[in-house]
């Protein structure tokens, strides 16, 4: 996506377009508290990932640098004392990334990115929730009902999300969609606006989302296209080299030097390789791709059934939310797994 979040703040040709539904579109109650909370998980995940990938790069050059000095000390004899400056090096670049993990622990940087990530995330569902209130408003009472609607439901969640962590484990998809159809006063809902917020809801929801997550899923692929081969390759030249040095070893026993570097860069392949797996792991990249491959799958599977059930549009609402709302709560369950620790 060139722009984030066109589906919660979209262009205005999309405003100008539904502008009938334009308290739905465009509403400072729910886009200012949603804000908040993007701008707080964004800057945490950043710090958090930034953070966690320099502590593991530090321990990993204090692991090459030990390595080194073990491979090179035989071979140079002489120079002892600078080998012990090498040590201290290292000594302090793994302190270092030590401390920076034992920081990142401390300061809850994870659990701040994941609780805000949520909290924003249920506040754009509780945006598109109020879609269905176009089924029984009038344009003269439709900005009221929808201000009312918003106040009540943030309200609700930051109830919940007092619990902090907690609120993650409680979470179902199905308590957090609204289960009761819009009440009207007596008087028919506009056709107009009701025809006008099912058109919105299509298109800045569920096509929206299947847009975002097939993005989503071809970033991956993109990304792993280069990061999978690299590691298959430092797997290899580490198993070559580690071969190399034993084979080495036994064919040419005079050899004094040779065997030391090929067990360093053959051991330091594959400690590269392990900073790049947790690396990966950390970055939710597989499973993310399988995770939005499931999704767009439900969501279009979804839509057929509303077809084929020939569904009301509060129906189809609430079941779509659900969709997505499950696909959150999968999104926090691997996320809290996540580590930068070895």
């Amino acid at each position: 996506m060139d722009v984030d979040n066109r589906d919660i703040f979209p262009a205005q040709h999309l405003v100008d377009i539904y502008g009938l539904v334009k308290p739905l579109l465009v509403n400072p109650i729910i886009d200012q508290a949603f804000q908040a909370r993007e701008r707080t998980a964004v800057t945490a995940k950043t710090g958090y990932h930034r953070q966690g990938r320099l502590g593991m790069i530090l321990v990993l050059i204090s692991m090459l640098i030990t390595l080194a000095s073990a491979s090179a000390l035989p071979l140079f004899p002489n120079f002892e004392s600078r080998f012990e400056v090498l040590s201290f090096a290292a000594i302090g670049f793994g302190a270092l990334g030590l401390f920076l993990q034992i920081h990142l622990i401390l300061t809850r940087r994870k659990q701040t990115w994941l609780l805000n990530r949520f909290a924003a995330e249920r506040l754009r569902s509780i945006k598109f929730q109020a879609y269905v209130l176009a089924e029984v408003a009038s344009p003269s009472d439709l900005q009221h009902r929808v201000d009312a609607f918003l106040i009540a439901e943030i309200a609700k969640l930051e109830s919940e999300l007092n619990t902090g962590a907690a609120a993650l484990r409680l979470f179902s998809a199905r308590a957090a969609t609204v289960k009761a159809s819009p009440k009207g006063t007596g008087i028919e809902a506009q056709s107009d606006i009701a025809a006008a917020a099912q058109a919105a809801y299509r298109e800045l929801r569920i096509n929206y989302q299947k847009r975002f997550a097939a993005g989503e899923v071809e970033a991956v692929n993109t990304a792993q296209r280069i990061t999978v081969t690299a590691a298959d390759l430092l797997y290899l030249a580490g198993a070559m080299l580690i071969i190399g040095g034993l084979v080495t070893k036994l064919l040419l026993p005079e050899a004094k030097a040779l065997p030391h570097w090929i067990d360093f860069f053959g051991l330091s392949a594959f400690v590269v390789g392990l900073l790049k797996t947790i690396m990966d792991n950390a970055s939710l990249a597989e499973t993310s791709r399988a995770r939005y491959e499931d999704y767009i799958q439900e969501i279009q599977e979804c839509e057929t059934e509303l077809a084929e059930e020939l569904a009301d549009f509060p129906s189809m609402v609430r079941r779509i939310e659900r969709v997505v709302l499950a696909e959150l709560g999968q999104f926090c369950q691997e996320a809290s797994r996540i580590s930068y620790r070895l």
